[in-house]
């Protein structure tokens, strides 16, 4: 009945647009800024508008985004529908969210035919970005100790999602693509090759087609590993890359394999490290630990609801138990993995002395990137990175207080890049 309503909603919304609402609500009307560049929008009462330093028009419209109404957000109650800078478009307003929130509004760009929209504001582009009622907030924001690192990019609110480091040149996936820093410029270049399915590893990058061993200027087209159900993500050990594939029978599991291929030889293949007999779905992931240390995997088995952790000494040709008081699931550091115990409580494993420890820390608070040194726990707290040393000393990294929401981290032995609604970085 839920379907059928939702179906019955799509032809009233998009042929009559009554039920997604048309009255102005007058809190629209004002100067918000937008907190990382300073820059403010009016809307005023005369139906003008005044839009990062430009003049410009706008009315209060029926919104034509149909789709909304079938989420779970619900219709918009209405669109402002804006004309600057030779440019058309809208953005919706929600009269319930301005009641839990009147100083907060967050703009999403639609065409009139309701398409994601990209506005060009300054020369680079944005498909929404977030407004605060000015006087709210301290604008434009600032980060003790951090500068904006801009130059190069065509996004006017970038987001890097991953980031490492090689022989000291700095990659980042931003957007759908894998950009290069030069820090003799301090500029960013897009490389164009598509970061969807990247991973930067330690000595290889690679995609679900293709891998590179000169950090991203060449590529070659990697192996297609056939036939099996694929378990989790590669994993990269060195220039080797590890993955679990189950083997179904008639609809039914009946054994689950390991495979690994070595990309630094000079015609790589898959070869097949270990099988062993399996009835289950529940799929396992091999962590990415340094390849001095022995392989740990994991998955969660659905029907007992508990968490399993096995090893390896031999790359997968055998695995076994491996006991542990984890509730989540593991991590890796540079000595071996740390996880989610009871009770809000975090415990790290090394494998070279085969010692845990444990910490009274919510392991959601825990920073978890390829951008964050491995030696030590990085954690958030009261608005701050804290580094967390084995012997419970704490060192505060990163001061994010007034930034309105919780930045990306990306720590290196040199310096701390953070993503908040722009990229920073600190020298250390």
């Amino acid at each position: 009945m839920m379907q059928l309503g939702k179906l019955l909603l799509f032809p009233i919304c998009l042929s009559f647009l009554t039920a997604c609402g048309i009255k102005p609500d007058e809190r629209v009307y004002g100067t918000w800024t937008e907190i990382s560049t300073g820059e403010t929008v009016e809307f005023r009462q005369d139906k003008t508008l005044r839009w990062f330093g430009l003049d410009g028009t706008f009315e209060f419209r029926k919104s034509t985004n149909w789709a909304s109404c079938m989420g779970m957000s619900g219709c918009p109650s209405g669109q402002v529908s804006i004309e600057v800078d030779g440019q058309s478009f809208r953005a919706s307003y929600y009269s319930s969210r301005f009641n839990d929130d009147p100083d907060s509004w967050y703009l999403s760009f639609r065409s009139f035919s309701a398409m994601p929209y990209d506005v060009t504001i300054a020369g680079r582009t944005a498909g929404g970005f977030q407004l605060y009622r000015e006087g709210t907030v301290t604008s434009p924001m600032t980060i003790p100790g951090f500068s904006k690192v801009e130059g190069g990019l065509t996004d006017l609110f970038p987001q890097p999602y991953r980031m490492r480091k090689y022989d000291g040149e700095l990659l980042a996936t931003m957007g759908s693509t894998l950009h290069r820093f030069n820090a003799q410029t301090q500029t960013w270049s897009d490389t164009g090759v598509e970061s969807w399915s990247m991973t930067l590893a330690s000595d290889v990058i690679i995609t679900n087609d293709q891998y590179s061993l000169d950090y991203g200027h060449t590529w070659s087209d990697l192996p297609f590993l056939a036939g099996f159900s694929h378990e989790g993500e590669k994993v990269a050990r060195g220039t080797k890359i590890y993955q679990t594939t189950r083997v179904d029978e008639g609809g039914d599991p009946v054994s689950r394999q390991t495979w690994r291929i070595d990309l630094g030889l000079p015609s790589p293949t898959w070869e097949m490290m270990g099988e062993e007999p399996t009835s289950d779905y529940d799929g396992r992931q091999i962590i990415a630990l340094d390849s001095s240390l022995a392989m740990i995997r994991w998955g969660m088995l659905i029907p007992e609801n508990t968490l399993l952790i096995q090893r390896s000494d031999d790359e997968g040709a055998s695995w076994s138990a491996f006991n542990t008081d984890c509730v989540g699931y593991p991590q890796p550091h540079s000595d071996g993995f740390f996880c989610g115990g009871a009770d809000d409580t975090l415990l790290w494993y090394n494998m070279n002395t085969d010692v845990w420890t444990s910490f009274d820390l919510a392991v959601f608070d825990v920073l978890n990137s390829t951008g964050v040194l491995p030696d030590a726990l990085y954690i958030h707290r009261d608005e701050k990175v804290l580094k967390m040393g084995q012997d419970g000393s704490e060192e505060v990294m990163v001061d994010y207080s007034g930034s309105q929401r919780r930045p990306g981290v990306f720590i290196f032995d040199d310096e701390i890049w953070l993503s908040c609604f722009t990229i920073w970085r600190k020298a250390l």
